[in-house]
């Protein structure tokens, strides 16, 4: 998980659903089928901006929500998984 944020915002205490971990856990299969090998990115509960880089997809989730906490994930392709026995 990658989190970028101002300096005002990492003064902020982040809960899970600020910092978008509370949508990815609830959308994960979905977002897996959606976007793998695609990083999003989430403001609050909301899938804001998906793109091939994580720098893309911050500025873009910054310029829709200048004022909002960005989150960026990773969405892993299948062939990156790793089975955990």
């Amino acid at each position: 998980m990658i989190i970028m944020a101002s300096t005002k915002q990492a003064a902020m205490v982040f809960s899970k659903e600020k910092s978008g971990e509370a949508f990815l856990l609830k959308n994960s299969n979905k977002l897996s089928k959606k976007y793998p090998g695609y990083y999003i990115g989430v403001v609050g509960n909301k899938l804001v901006s998906v793109k091939k880089s994580s720098i893309e997809t911050f500025r873009s989730a910054r310029e829709k929500h200048p004022k909002g906490l960005v989150s960026v994930f990773y969405i892993p392709r299948k062939d990156e998984l790793v089975t955990l026995l």
